[in-house]
């Protein structure tokens, strides 16, 4: 373990570590199909309750039992995609938050970072180890899999999951 952090400490601050520490798209992508999607229901709700003159009218297709279940079940999802864009914009916060923190842990870190984290005690690569590090899975034969706290980067072997 002290050996990949040492490594990963040694990465060019320009180069390689700016796409380690970017937000995965994958975050906005899904706030973005959710937004797209509330407003399409919105717009179905709108559709649904104009249609309700219609049905006081006696000119709707629909009846008003079914009108009114359409109308609930519309607002009801509308709550869900209200609140899953929430959960969305809070996970984007967190990685915002994890990012900022590394680049903050990263620019404390002397120019020849590797070097004095080997050379530190034990306690304090525990501690950095600890700020850098979300998971770390051991598989047979030295397989690993790291799963750092930052922008949903993972390093070493993809298919090692837990006992």
């Amino acid at each position: 373990m002290s050996i990949v952090i040492s490594n990963f400490l040694q990465t060019d601050a320009t180069g390689k570590i700016h796409d380690l520490v970017s937000i995965p798209s994958y975050i906005n992508d899904r706030i973005n199909e959710l937004e797209f999607a509330l407003e399409r229901e919105k717009n179905i709700l709108g559709d649904l309750k104009s249609e309700v003159i219609e049905v006081i009218r006696g000119t709707s297709a629909f009846g008003s039992v079914l009108l009114n279940d359409l109308i609930t079940k519309s607002e009801c999802r509308i709550v869900e995609l209200e609140n899953e864009i929430v959960i969305q914009y809070d996970k984007l916060r967190k990685q915002k938050f994890q990012i900022d923190k590394f680049r903050e842990i990263y620019k404390q870190i002397d120019f020849d970072r590797s070097t004095v984290y080997t050379s530190s005690s034990f306690d304090v690569q525990k501690a950095t180890a600890h700020q850098l590090v979300e998971r770390l899975y051991l598989g047979r034969g030295y397989k690993y899999r790291i799963e750092w706290k930052f922008g949903g980067y993972t390093q070493g072997e993809p298919d090692i999951e837990p006992d």
